[in-house]
């Protein structure tokens, strides 16, 4: 089981505590439809480590699929004022598209990076008329299929030391502020919604956090192909 620490580990947003009800506590909150996708998703700032735990999820067997942005803003040349929208549009379009291959395909599970939670997150800073239209699809898609959300949450320290280059941002402001507002987006973006989601304490090493996942997909019974990790393999 998950250790009391990890499960009560409070949150931190704006120097204060986030009082939220909506962590998940209970393992067994969750009922999934085996009729519908798991789409588990991986939330998070810059440097939390997503695409890494996608990386070890995906060895245990489950496909693992990166986020849609990261290789689309490389394309993107933000000396025009229409790119931002341009992007944001494009970014919504392909994951709902994506979305929509799960069920054709007949995917029964899958690791998905940043989603839509996080999609929308990004583009109310960048631009705010798509995320709107974008957040009036968003309840439709959290009906098609069956979410489980991870919060990878690190602390400034762990940003800091991780972060250790710069990234497209689309905008210029520090990008440490930048990432506390993406932060800061997701997890309003859960409360709006009534999300519950699993908040992991991502400071931790790779393998730790990846067992921490494992332990909650399994009690899901999601099928992991592979055992996760013995004691000694998992110890920090």
């Amino acid at each position: 089981m998950i250790s009391e620490q990890f499960l009560l580990a409070p949150i931190k947003v704006a120097g204060a505590v986030l009082r939220t009800a909506r962590i998940v506590y209970d393992l067994f909150k969750f009922v999934l439809n085996t009729e519908k996708p798991t789409i588990i998703c991986l939330l998070g700032i810059h440097a939390s480590g997503k695409t890494t735990i996608g990386e070890k999820l995906c060895s245990l067997g489950l496909p693992y699929y990166l986020e849609i942005g990261k290789e689309l803003i490389r394309t993107v040349d933000f000396s025009s004022p229409e790119a931002a929208l341009r992007l944001d549009r494009q970014i919504m379009k392909d994951e709902m598209e994506r979305d929509g291959s799960f069920l054709s395909e007949g995917v029964k599970a899958a690791v998905v990076e940043t989603w839509h939670i996080g999609n929308i997150a990004y583009a109310q800073i960048r631009t705010p008329s798509v995320a709107n239209s974008y957040k009036a699809l968003l309840k439709e898609q959290l009906n098609k299929y069956n979410p489980l959300f991870f919060f990878l949450d690190i602390s400034d320290e762990t940003f800091r030391e991780r972060a250790n280059r710069l990234v497209p941002l689309g905008i210029k402001e520090d990008v440490f502020i930048f990432y506390q507002d993406i932060k800061n987006n997701i997890l309003s973006l859960l409360n709006e919604y009534d999300i519950d989601y699993y908040s992991i304490d991502a400071n931790q090493e790779v393998d730790k956090v990846t067992k921490d996942i494992s332990e909650v997909l399994l009690n899901h019974k999601v099928a992991l192909q592979k055992q996760i990790f013995n004691t000694a393999a998992s110890s920090m």
